[in-house]
């Protein structure tokens, strides 16, 4: 009797402390991530902006259905994630999945407008079965809601040259980053940065820029800025963007950048040293691509990069159009070459700004040169492919090279940087040497001159054009990035809007990006040999497991109760 008395009280004191724990579990969340690369685990900057939410927010995810094995996983790891979320923030984080595919035809077709008014829009899938090919539709996004605010967030991170496992896979990698961007960008407008972009030394115009800013206008207070016609650049404003200048900058706005820079203010720099203009093509077919003679080499020397004049060719690249004969209607025959002046840059870089970024154009690029820049962190962000070469200035640009054979032995100048990122205390051009007309500036600014900085950090891309999107002959703009030749929208917006993003707030939610959750694939050669060998060792080893437990249980009840 006491023997059972006491079990009693263990199982009820172990009843009780289950129940206390699921009650505790329901307020306290914990997870404990044995994952090599750390896949669940949040980053400071996501848990911080969870834990700061002051209202609910609400997602809905459409990723439900009958999936291929790649979708589930990514079906599955969204909510994995959006659990890890309420697992920070608590009740505020509300979430649901709903299926598309429900319901009537009625239904379904009021679900696809309603979600098309959203910019939300399906993607087919072509799976092969046993004896055909099936057409699935799939809408692999999330709606997240905060308090009257709507914004879409596309789960699927699709790469040029990328297999649909390593697509899926990154899109994985990328769930927190796009989520928790999604997130901050509804629940930050009241902290809102401030973005300038210069102009007054032919840069680009807004139309040109116009879809670059709308996007940008949603995280950012955006507003273009004459810097020649300002005393100063005032310290409010967060981040310039200088877009592609084509006339000489003068010593005086040169002065205000400097000082600018000097006082904490981020740059982004487009830069372009020579004119590459495919519209004087279409004219004539050759011509040398005049220097805008910018003024800025020895300004951006003494920050650490060097803008070089010279065109970069690269075998990766777009291609353009070119007439090749007429039909008998005397109507033009097109055929499509490889334009070497508008190289295709495949990010490959760790850094959060370039991470699983997809490919992005460029349109007569120059390269850069790390150069002195003393105690400055160089991070090559974009670079040129291993098959591409450099044409200096004078730099003559031909249609004829389309019809030629691009020879390996042209292509000495390997992996050429387009893209520096520049971190650390930068030094004053003018720290030595003050102009009479800098003075009188300096004076009238009436702020004290600053010759080092304090840590601080500036973007230089050797392209303008990579902030340029298409406009047709009826107004209308196409998205930044888009080459309307091939019908192609590059990953340029994307990351114009990180360069800008990590300016302004350095490893925050962009630190997310980061990521990386590594691709094991079962070898499919091993796994058909000795497919037999482990059908059997999944069968015959738990039983025999148990037989060995059976016995060893029975032969230790045989000496204790004997």
């Amino acid at each position: 009797m006491n023997a059972r008395r006491r079990s009693l009280q263990r199982l009820f004191i172990s009843l009780l402390a289950l129940v206390a724990l699921n009650i505790a579990a329901q307020y306290f969340f914990y997870r404990l991530d044995l994952t090599a690369e750390k896949r669940y685990t949040l980053t400071s900057a996501t848990i911080e902006d969870l834990k700061k939410l002051d209202d609910n927010v609400y997602i809905k995810c459409y990723l439900k259905g009958e999936f291929p094995g790649g979708f589930r996983q990514l079906q599955r790891s969204t909510k994995e994630m959006l659990d890890a979320f309420v697992g920070v923030a608590g009740k505020k984080i509300k979430y649901d999945f709903i299926n598309p595919s429900e319901g009537n035809a009625t239904q379904k077709e009021e679900l696809r407008k309603q979600l098309e008014k959203k910019g939300i829009n399906p993607i087919n899938l072509n799976l092969q079965g046993e004896d055909n090919y099936k057409e699935q539709i799939i809408y692999p996004w999330c709606v997240i809601s905060y308090k009257d605010m709507e914004y879409p967030v596309f789960l699927l991170n699709q790469q040029l040259g990328k297999s649909s496992s390593e697509q899926l896979n990154n899109s994985e990698a990328l769930l927190e980053f796009n989520l928790i961007q999604g997130i901050h960008r509804l629940t930050n407008n009241k902290n809102r940065k401030k973005i300038a972009i210069s102009e007054g030394n032919g840069e680009m115009s807004d139309p040109q820029m116009y879809d670059f800013i709308q996007t940008l206008s949603l995280d950012y207070d955006v507003a273009r800025a004459n810097i020649n016609q300002l005393l100063f650049i005032p310290d409010k404003v967060d981040a310039l963007v200088i877009p592609k200048p084509t006339k000489p900058l003068s010593e005086q706005t040169k002065f205000k950048i400097d000082q600018y820079i000097m006082h904490g203010g981020k740059v982004l720099w487009l830069i372009d040293q020579l004119d590459g203009d495919v519209d004087s093509l279409r004219t004539r077919n050759e011509y040398i691509a005049p220097d805008y003679a910018l003024n800025l080499d020895d300004q951006l020397f003494s920050y650490g990069v060097r803008v070089n004049r010279a065109l970069l060719q690269d075998k990766l690249c777009a291609p353009i159009p070119m007439v090749t004969g007429y039909d008998q209607a005397s109507n033009p025959r097109t055929s499509f070459f490889p334009w070497m002046y508008f190289p295709v840059i495949m990010p490959d870089g760790t850094h959060p700004i370039v991470k699983n970024m997809d490919a992005i154009l460029t349109l007569f690029p120059n390269f850069i040169d790390t150069v002195g820049g003393k105690g400055i962190l160089k991070t090559v962000l974009l670079h040129s492919s291993p098959a591409s070469r450099a044409v200096f200035s004078p730099a003559f640009v031909s249609l004829r090279t389309l019809k030629m054979q691009p020879q390996a032995s042209y292509f000495t100048n390997p992996n050429r940087a387009v893209a520096v990122l520049l971190e650390g205390s930068f030094t004053s051009l003018y720290e030595s040497r003050l102009a009479p007309e800098t003075m009188g500036l300096l004076d009238s600014m009436n702020i004290k001159f600053v010759p080092k900085s304090m840590p601080n950090k500036m973007i230089v891309v050797a392209d303008g054009d990579i902030v340029k999107n298409p406009v047709n002959k009826k107004g209308v703009n196409y998205p930044c990035g888009y080459y309307p030749f091939t019908k192609t929208t590059f990953a340029n917006k994307t990351f114009l809007l990180n360069c800008v993003q990590y300016l302004t707030e350095g490893d925050g939610v962009i630190a997310a990006r980061s990521k990386e959750i590594k691709l094991r694939i079962l070898d499919r050669e091993k796994v058909r040999n000795e497919k037999n060998f482990w059908i059997w060792m999944n069968l015959a080893v738990p039983i025999a497991l148990l037989l060995l437990v059976g016995f060893v249980i029975t032969v230790w009840r045989e000496r204790r109760y004997k």
